[in-house]
């Protein structure tokens, strides 16, 4: 292949950058760039041994002082020869290095393209490859951990005895079509439609959790709903950590839709504080709790404000069924800090089954256990993120494929079809694991998760 580079950490003034130079010309590249201190010729290089020297722009002037590294390959992120050059993190001089190393004979890198690389030499497969894109996405503690052990290759682990099973059974389904001497047995049938119904059951088992797992690493769009004055805002202001919603005590101060983000619970929230949900004759506020309404039916939670100072009234039913419109509803009793509140949650808000939090957002008491249900909706205890979830969509689309059709495949067994019609679907649900992985994944899409990579990885 030809030699590529691209700078691989992050664009913008630092205190370090790295350039990353990978093809067969990789070194000769270096040595028209880069001196090192201790000989006049790069190709000298030790290989893993950094080495201080000076970097030349493309007129042969000196612009840095970095150090060099070489790696031969094989042995390699990308199997090729990767040079890398560690230098100062100034914009400018990232530019001219960029220009020197491509006049030296490289061209710039597309996105993606050293992972690439890396995946078609063998150094990694398609899931590992996708976890070093989420690993830099990552805004969670628990994305980071997932996404390590799945460039770890835990998922391979997990699901290599699915994989062995089915394929087991393949060659087994394909004897019998191609040999009709070699017929299945009245023994072998429960055996096989219960080596495939385990093989479902371990599919069916990482996609309920990796389903359950997108909050943590993808995030939720969180809807904060209640009537005028319920204290929504300062809920808002509470759990972003800064005033990003107007508080007053005029009633219907709130008109559009007014977002930020927030952590609780390990779950980034995509805030969105709403319109006090009323009946309004004034045609702007009465715009407001229609966007409110809409942003709780789109929502993945909704958190309802009651005022622990008021008993629910209409307006409360009203804002209770714009809020039953998410996925998810945490019902927020807001004002416990008034003095000489008793508040019990009434009957037809108790009917919900929503989990109750007593709370003020103007103290901050009950902060903890917001933050503790927030987590528990999402998680009761199963999740690990040591690599038991996938967290792209083009994985758990294989993986659902794959276990809808072992348990096809089982079905026609238990049901008396011929082997052919079992060994139909279970060939559909091997070809869908080994796409999972890239051993037969298609070019189209193998460009389009590689595109979708930043440039210098």
């Amino acid at each position: 292949m030809d030699t590529i580079a691209a700078l691989s950490t992050a664009p913008g003034a630092a205190g370090l950058s790295v350039i990353r130079i990978s093809g067969s010309d990789a070194l000769a590249v270096l040595g028209r760039v880069f001196r090192s201190a201790n000989t006049a010729h790069p190709i000298q290089m030790q290989p893993r041994k950094m080495v201080c020297g000076s970097l030349l722009g493309a007129d042969g002037s000196e612009i840095d002082r970095p150090m060099a590294v070489w790696f031969k390959g094989p042995h390699s992120f990308t199997g090729e020869d990767v040079c890398e050059i560690h230098c100062h993190g100034s914009p400018a001089l990232i530019s001219l290095a960029l220009a020197a190393i491509y006049n030296a004979g490289a061209r710039p890198a597309k996105p993606g393209e050293f992972t690439k690389r890396a995946f078609l030499a063998g150094k990694l497969d398609l899931v590992e490859a996708e976890a070093i894109g989420e690993l830099i996405a990552a805004e969670t503690e628990a994305a980071v951990r997932n996404a390590a052990a799945l460039l770890g290759g835990a998922l391979g682990r997990a699901l290599g005895g699915v994989y062995d099973s089915v394929l087991a059974l393949v060659a087994r389904f394909r004897a019998v079509t191609d040999y009709p001497e070699e017929d299945i047995t009245e023994q072998e049938i429960p055996e096989m439609c219960s080596a495939l119904t385990a093989a479902a059951g371990t599919l069916s088992a990482l996609e309920r959790r990796s389903l359950a797992a997108r909050a943590f690493t993808h995030g939720v769009d969180c809807a904060i709903v209640g009537r005028p004055n319920a204290g929504k805002s300062s809920l808002m202001n509470l759990l972003c950590g800064e005033d990003r919603a107007i508080v007053t005590p005029l009633a219907g101060t709130t008109r559009d839709v007014v977002e930020s983000r927030a952590m609780l619970g390990g779950v980034p929230l995509r805030l969105m504080d709403t319109a006090g949900i009323r009946d309004s004759q004034d045609p702007v506020e009465a715009q407001g709790i229609l966007r409110a309404k809409a942003a709780a039916e789109h929502a993945s939670l909704a958190l309802l404000v009651l005022d622990a100072g008021i008993p629910v009234g209409e307006e409360d039913l009203r804002a209770m069924d714009a809020a039953r419109r998410a996925e998810k509803m945490i019902i927020v009793v807001n004002k416990c800090d008034l003095p000489d509140v008793h508040y019990e949650v009434p009957a037809e808000v108790k009917s919900t089954g929503a989990p109750v939090v007593y709370m003020s957002a103007l103290s901050g008491d009950g902060f903890d256990e917001l933050e503790q249900a927030i987590r528990t909706l999402y998680d009761s205890g199963e999740l690990l993120f040591n690599g038991d979830v996938v967290t792209s969509a083009r994985q758990l689309d294989a993986i659902c494929q794959s276990r809808a059709a072992l348990l096809r495949a089982a079905d026609a067994l238990n049901s008396g079809f011929p082997p052919d019609m079992a060994l139909t679907d279970a060939e559909f649900a091997l070809d869908k694991l080994s796409e999972l992985f890239g051993r037969k994944a298609s070019e189209d899409i193998v460009e389009h998760i590689f595109e979708n990579f930043c440039v210098g990885k």
